[in-house]
């Protein structure tokens, strides 16, 4: 955790150039004296936002909530359309089902979008609060994981649009199977949810000082 007085300095500049008479200054008159340079490091000192891996987590976890509820609401309004994709028959294809196939596609797209829009926004907002680019990563890998985690539950709500029965596996096997999948899957939509939130805090910062901006 930061300390509200640590500061940090920019970017290091292209500063010196040895020349027959030491270093001096790429910008300045050779006349300068050989330290002045280093006096006017002090100004380019700047002071980050403390706390900013604490908000980060806080960011990610209410981007994630609000990815998986999107998800929930949007699957939920299309009930209907779930529970008529349950009843096919897929051993005999109709255009019914290509049809019924096509727009489960188009809403599964539609809550991935809005997802990435939701995990690009996170990134934004850390990337504005906490200024470090890689914490607007993190608040995206937290949302994705977050939403993973919820949208793994819902599979356990009875009746739940889109649920398949239970196939009757279990165990300790079955349970540690399960778990290592959603391991598996918080890590792969977490590195996803984390890349645009990194893209959202890059475009934030992107006129910083911090940044060189």
């Amino acid at each position: 955790m930061q300390n509200s007085g640590q500061r940090y300095p920019r970017r290091p500049r292209r500063p010196y150039r040895r020349n027959s008479n030491g270093y001096h200054d790429a910008y300045d008159d050779e006349t300068e004296a050989e330290d002045e340079p280093y006096e006017s490091e002090a100004a380019d000192l700047v002071e980050l936002p403390a706390n900013g891996t604490r908000n980060a987590i806080i960011i990610g976890i209410v981007t994630g909530i609000l990815s998986a509820l999107q998800g929930i609401l949007i699957t939920l309004a299309n009930a209907p359309l779930y529970r008529a994709a349950n009843a096919l028959d897929t051993s005999h294809p109709t255009s019914a089902a290509t049809n019924i196939a096509f727009a489960l596609a188009g809403l599964w797209c539609l809550t991935v979008f809005i997802s990435i829009v939701l995990y690009f926004i996170g990134g934004f907002i850390t990337g504005r609060v906490a200024v470090r680019r890689r914490l607007g990563f993190l608040a995206g890998f937290v949302a994705g994981a977050i939403t993973e985690l919820i949208s793994f539950f819902t599979h356990y709500i009875p009746n739940y649009p889109g649920n398949q029965p239970a196939n009757g596996m279990g165990g300790i096997a079955g349970v540690g199977g399960g778990i290592l999948t959603l391991l598996i899957l918080m890590l792969v939509l977490g590195v996803f949810g984390g890349l645009f939130g990194l893209l959202g805090a890059t475009i934030a910062t992107r006129r910083h000082a911090y940044y060189g901006g």
